[in-house]
C-alpha cells in the first residue's frame, strides 16, 4: 500500500509540474523620464526572442493615469508582417498590470499565438494623450531582449522602422516560456512510469 501511495503522489507532482506556467508581463521598467507620445503615430521598441515564448495578452502603459481612450497594439516579425493586435480599452481595460516603476499596464487579450526564436517589433499608435517611459532601467523576462525605440509618424497602427534614439517602454505584452520538446518527452515518460504501475495495482485488486 505504501509504495502504491508513493507512486500515486508521484503521478500527482508530476501532472502539477507539466501544467503551464503562469504569464508575466515580458518588459517591464524602473526609473527613467515619463514622456508623451508626439503628435499621432505608432511607437515601441524592437525585441529578440531568445526561447520560443507564448503571448497571451498585449499590454500599453498608463503611466500616472494619462491615456486616450483606446490605444491599438501590435506585434509584427522582423519583416513587417503583423502577428497580433489588439485595441486596449483605458476606460474599463479587460486586465490591470501594476509596473514596478508606478503605474499600470492595461491590457487586452488575444488569440494565444507563440514567438518563435528570432526579431520582432512591438508599436502602441498613440498621440499627446499617452505616455512612456522613456530610457529606463528595464526588467524582462529572460526569454527577451530588448532592442531599440522605433517609431514613425501616421493615422492608424502600422509597422515603425525609424530609431528613435532612445529607448522607451509604452507597449508590453504577457507571455509564459514554451516547455522544451525534452521536458515534455520526459514528464510524459515519467507520468507513464506511475500510470502503469497504478493501473496493474487496481487491476489486482478489483480480481
Amino acid at each position: 500500500m505504501r509504495n502504491w501511495l508513493a507512486r500515486s503522489f508521484s503521478l500527482v507532482l508530476l501532472l502539477g509540474l507539466a501544467a503551464p506556467a503562469q504569464a508575466g508581463l515580458a518588459f517591464d521598467a524602473l526609473g527613467g523620464g515619463l514622456g508623451s507620445y508626439s503628435g499621432t503615430g505608432s511607437a515601441g521598441y524592437t525585441f529578440k526572442v531568445n526561447a520560443s515564448i507564448v503571448v497571451t495578452e498585449l499590454n500599453m502603459y498608463a503611466g500616472v493615469g494619462l491615456a486616450s481612450a483606446t490605444t491599438p497594439v501590435g506585434i509584427w516579425d522582423s519583416v513587417g508582417t503583423l502577428l497580433t493586435s489588439a485595441v486596449i480599452d483605458n476606460v474599463t481595460p479587460q486586465t490591470t498590470t501594476p509596473s514596478a516603476g508606478g503605474g499600470n499596464f492595461n491590457g487586452a487579450f488575444i488569440t494565444q499565438i507563440i514567438l518563435s526564436p528570432g526579431n520582432y517589433t512591438i508599436a502602441a499608435f498613440g498621440s499627446g494623450a499617452d505616455t512612456a517611459r522613456v530610457n529606463p532601467t528595464f526588467l524582462s523576462i529572460p526569454e527577451v531582449t530588448y532592442g531599440i525605440g522605433v517609431g514613425d509618424a501616421g493615422a492608424s497602427l502600422a509597422f515603425p522602422t525609424s530609431s528613435l534614439g532612445f529607448s522607451l517602454l509604452g507597449p508590453s505584452f504577457q507571455a509564459t516560456a514554451v516547455p522544451e520538446p525534452s521536458t515534455l518527452t520526459m514528464l510524459a515518460g515519467g507520468t507513464l512510469a506511475c500510470i502503469v504501475p497504478i493501473r496493474r495495482r487496481l487491476a489486482t485488486r478489483n480480481r
